[in-house]
């Protein structure tokens, strides 16, 4: 495949935007201990998409299993969603006052939600984070903050780590390991400080198995918190609407204060929310947390429309379909080849690794680059998303892309490139 109209554009782009490419559009994965480069053929600017496709701006056409980092669930460019749109392009966006759509996403998205109460709407994951603990905060005067070591829950100083932040920002923070229950009733006892636990409705690390908690952990866990006076807040960002329709709470028997959804909510729109019980209802109302386009109508608009196709549609059985379909044929091409994988997380979002594969993830890489070059786009470390574009054909045409590409990982390994 050709890609040099990608390179040009990221090198126009490394003269006005730090390292050429923000945030996670990067050219980088990230591992427990490094970051390493994404191969270098692989293209970084795309030109147009449509249901489960999009074509680069060299014209190359991709099945696509990032869907835009799981943020578009029905698929590009769907019709229903942009007439929906477009009927309220003429009424306004970002208005002086709230249009009606607001009510009613509010409505569905609570009656939804088994453990839902009421909702505040905001712009994206980060937003939605902050105004759980600033909430959490306020209702418990407490300000610590219990989190997993390595989880990303947004632009968050007290709990990403990296350059740029500081001893202060972290100094209310507690970090434990996923599923620990042990660790994190340690903590409780120590200190009696903790607002809030903030943890992912399973393990989502990058780069590394996305585990499920073992039974009992939530009811555990429930009665920690309760006991200490704490808050339980989930992190549904990424993987809300696809482990089920009412959320990942309901599926693991999560009985949460506080859920954060996004992504997926607006399909690619940017809308994020909170969901609390009605005991934090009366602290919602006085505290004063806000933003400009909080209240963006073509977002509302796009989620309304959304959340209507993901269940006439049933979306989350498809989606889990169509990735056990994809996953089961990759682990079979796999061992024929002399290969083991190991897919962890839930089906509609699946985490594939090579069970054994150097620290730089260089065979995944690998993987990535020809699957690339034949027409199919995962990321080697980043969890992949299934979408209700997704068909059938879709996944056996990139598992015949996975075919031709196995040999070449064959003869990679063959060439005892481990010594190097």
């Amino acid at each position: 495949m050709n890609f040099s109209s990608s390179k040009e554009w990221e090198a126009r782009a490394r003269r006005t935007v730090p390292n050429g490419l923000p945030g996670h559009y990067r050219s980088y994965v990230f591992t427990p201990s490094q970051q390493v480069v994404i191969p270098e053929d692989y293209p970084h600017f795309l030109a147009s998409a449509e249901g489960c496709r999009f074509q680069d701006v060299d014209g190359n056409e991709y099945i696509d299993y990032l869907c835009g980092y799981g943020s578009m669930i029905v698929g590009y460019n769907n019709s229903r969603i942009n007439a929906a749109i477009t009927n309220q392009l003429g009424r306004g966006l970002c208005n002086t006052l709230l249009f009606p759509v607001y009510v009613e996403l509010a409505e569905k998205l609570v009656n939804q939600h088994q453990f839902a109460d009421w909702i505040n709407f905001s712009l994206n994951g980060s937003d939605a984070i902050a105004m759980a603990l600033t909430l959490a905060r306020a209702h418990t005067n407490r300000s610590g903050v219990i989190v997993a070591e390595g989880a990303f829950h947004g632009n968050q100083s007290w709990c990403s780590l990296g350059l740029g932040r500081i001893a202060a920002d972290l100094s209310e923070t507690h970090f434990v390991s996923w599923g620990e229950i042990g660790q994190i009733e340690v903590v409780l006892q120590n200190s009696d400080d903790i607002a809030a636990i903030v943890l992912c409705p399973y393990e989502q690390l990058v780069g590394a198995p996305n585990r499920i908690a073992r039974s009992g952990y939530w009811k555990a866990l429930r009665q920690l918190c309760d006991r200490a006076g704490s808050l339980l807040v989930i992190d549904d960002v990424r993987s809300g609407f696809r482990v089920s329709p009412s959320g990942a709470c309901d599926e693991f028997g999560i009985q949460p204060d506080l859920i954060c959804i996004s992504k997926a909510i607006a399909n690619g729109h940017p809308l994020a929310a909170v969901m609390g019980s009605e005991l934090l209802k009366a602290t919602a109302e006085n505290i004063f947390v806000s933003g400009t386009f909080w209240g963006y109508t073509l977002s509302l608009v796009a989620a309304l429309e959304t959340q209507k196709i993901l269940h006439e549609e049933e979306a989350t059985t498809h989606m889990a379909k169509m990735g056990r379909m994809l996953t089961s044929g990759l682990e079979e091409l796999a061992r024929a080849h002399g290969f083991e994988l190991t897919v962890s997380g839930i089906d509609a979002m699946p985490m594939v690794q090579f069970s054994q594969d150097w620290e730089d993830v260089r065979l995944m890489r690998l993987f990535a680059r020809e699957l690339a070059s034949l027409g199919s786009f995962i990321h080697p470390t980043h969890n992949w998303f299934l979408s209700l574009a997704h068909q059938a054909g879709d996944i056996e045409q990139t598992l015949l892309h996975a075919e031709k590409a196995f040999p070449v990982l064959q003869r990679y390994a063959s060439d005892d490139h481990r010594s190097q």
